[in-house]
């Protein structure tokens, strides 16, 4: 008996440990739909290889990183229109921010580049 309330009292304090906080919903639902409507970021002309989302959603600052994953080089990052870059992360900023009602809230975007071989290189830091 003793073991079993051992066990349920381990797996109950897991599962304290493994709350991510009120926004994990949102979170994910963001990251999807980038996932599947920004997949591939491009200036018109250029495209820039994959991309991964990663958004965290804190009480008064929201994170998003994005990694984009180049079969070679940097993805095509240095020749992308960076004014197109910019308006393009202001859209997706007003987006997050509209997701959660917060109109307000500051949204840090940061690029990273990661390559295979290499060491990975953050190209893009910004807060909107």
């Amino acid at each position: 008996m003793k073991k079993i309330i051992l066990g349920l009292i381990l797996v109950l304090s897991v599962g304290a440990l493994a709350d991510d906080g009120p926004f994990e919903n949102q979170e994910e639902m963001l990251e999807k739909r980038f996932e599947m409507t920004q997949n591939e970021l491009t200036d018109g002309k250029i495209k820039l290889g994959e991309v991964d989302y990663e958004i965290d959603i804190y009480e008064n600052n929201i994170l998003v990183q994005l990694e984009i994953e180049p079969f070679s080089g940097d993805g095509n990052w240095s020749e992308f229109n960076k004014k197109t870059f910019d308006e393009l992360m202001q859209n997706m900023a007003d987006e997050i921010r509209n997701s959660i009602g917060n109109s307000t809230i500051p949204v840090n975007i940061s690029v990273e580049i990661e390559r295979r071989f290499k060491k990975d290189e953050m190209v893009y830091n910004k807060t909107f």
